[in-house]
């Protein structure tokens, strides 16, 4: 088909080139011999690729060996490579299967079943062989087929090892065994060359076997060890005995302890009303508290406080003393009665207050002290204070940029200052929280303001510019985690 299409081909670009120099046309500028040259050459590649295309499309077999000639290559190849190690290992199976001493009557029902597949197998392959030409799609099918019979031996191998528990049956059915096995010795030499199947299944009957003798091994250890756990819970039950004799003397001593227990207890609900007390001291919580405005939000900053490191135990403790200064003038002006560090977590205030000590002094770089209110405030409570001691290392440098943004400043003021508060709002936070700045906890205010004179300062330095520009964020001076975060702005 194929030179027949050339031959066409050839002679219809023929024809056109002919007609093409008769009529002396001229394209690009070409002669007319030259122009009848390049038409022919044309007219040949488009017929060409029509022709391709067409068969692409009409030929599923020629679109496959196109489109997919290199894996059909390297799938024969491994086929190939298959088969000859299938042969291989045909090979030391039919003269290892004379070795093979114990077999049960049940297997070899099995393995006349396996006789029958191998010899509707052999059809199949012979089939195979005689369509090679469609083996990609044959392959699917034989896959399928083979993971089918895969689950049916994996079936057959459960059944075999069921059968195989029994030792005395096995010993009994030896004998017929072993002549079976020398038959399909004779058989697998007659069909080495086609027995793929055979193979596999001949496999799984040896790891079957190896399995058997695996299990008869964990039997005689596990009689073994039956034998032992016998001895030792023979064992066991003396000491058990001897245990209750000792439990018996130990009761007299319990209830001398459960005694020595209640009194305890009642020692410790007098603690506990004590504690409840304590707690409705605490909390402070009244219909007339309840009634007024939240004055503190739970795990929002009340007050903090630098520490440098290397500080002394009376430095650190005059630290936290400073801190709940802070905190208690800070929280009056709120409304609230009193601040203190509260019991929490199972500790006392005096604990928590000692364990915050305790890590400025083994600090080796600043740090700081911040108090939050542990739970919700309201005007006329107590503030319940938890500490938290955190390092205060350096973030940015003097003139270091903290983030950039640009900014439309031709839509007017109002779109200024709404791009302007979302640079601030949004951008500049969370660099800020990324390099490890240490916002306001639970505050509208993270990291400080930016004071309104230098924002309408800006937004009028925007406005003049009346162009899309770059807007960026610096720091003033040296600036630490817990510091307030000063910035100058600078237009690019």
């Amino acid at each position: 088909m194929l030179l027949v299409s050339g031959g066409g081909i050839a002679y219809l670009a023929d024809m056109v080139g002919k007609k093409l120099g008769k009529k002396r046309l001229s394209v690009f500028g070409l002669r007319p011999r030259q122009t009848a040259a390049l038409g022919t050459i044309c007219l040949g590649v488009l017929i060409t690729i029509v022709t391709i295309s067409f068969s692409l499309i009409v030929s599923s077999g020629m679109r496959q060996s196109l489109l997919h000639s290199a894996e059909i290559r390297k799938e024969l190849q491994v086929l190939t490579l298959e088969q000859q190690s299938r042969i291989e290992q045909n090979n030391q199976l039919t003269k290892a299967n004379t070795t093979l001493t114990e077999k049960s009557q049940k297997a070899s029902v099995e393995l006349e079943k396996r006789q029958n597949d191998l010899v509707r197998t052999k059809l199949q392959l012979q089939e195979l062989n005689q369509k090679i030409g469609g083996l990609q799609g044959r392959i699917k099918t034989l896959t399928t087929d083979a993971q089918r019979k895969k689950r049916a031996l994996e079936n057959a191998n459960k059944a075999l090892l069921t059968a195989n528990r029994s030792l005395s049956s096995v010993k009994e059915a030896l004998a017929v065994n072993t002549a079976r096995l020398k038959y399909v010795s004779s058989e697998n030499q007659a069909m080495q060359h086609k027995n793929l199947e055979l193979v596999e299944t001949t496999d799984k009957l040896k790891a079957a076997q190896i399995k058997l003798q695996s299990d008869k091994d964990e039997l005689e250890a596990s009689v073994t060890t039956l034998k032992r756990n016998l001895t030792d819970l023979q064992e066991k039950e003396n000491q058990a005995q001897a245990g209750l004799t000792k439990a018996q003397a130990d009761l007299a001593k319990v209830q001398g302890q459960l005694q020595t227990a209640t009194e305890r207890l009642a020692a410790t609900q007098a603690k506990l009303d004590e504690d409840d007390r304590k707690v409705g001291l605490l909390m402070n919580i009244s219909d007339v508290s309840r009634k007024q405005p939240l004055i503190y939000r739970i795990n929002e900053e009340v007050a903090r406080v630098k520490v440098p490191s290397g500080v002394s135990q009376s430095a650190a403790n005059g630290a936290i003393t400073l801190l709940l200064r802070r905190a208690r003038v800070a929280a009056q002006q709120r409304g609230a009665t009193r601040v203190a560090v509260f019991d929490h977590e199972g500790l006392s205030g005096e604990a928590l207050v000692r364990l915050a000590v305790s890590q400025l002094l083994g600090a080796r770089s600043g740090q700081v002290v911040i108090g939050r209110s542990s739970l919700n405030a309201f005007r006329g409570e107590p503030v319940s204070l938890e500490l938290f001691v955190l390092p205060d290392r350096l973030v940015y440098l003097s003139g270091q940029m903290v983030a950039e943004t640009v900014i439309d400043a031709g839509r007017g003021d109002a779109a200024i200052y709404q791009q302007l508060t979302a640079f601030l709002q949004e951008k500049v936070s969370q660099k800020a929280m990324k390099d490890g700045m240490i916002p306001l906890s639970n505050s509208d205010i993270s990291f400080g303001q930016v004071s309104q004179s230098d924002v309408l300062q800006l937004i009028a330095q925007l406005h003049n510019a009346n162009r899309t520009i770059r807007l960026q964020a610096h720091a003033t001076a040296d600036t630490y985690a817990a510091d307030a975060l000063k910035l100058e702005f600078r237009l690019r």
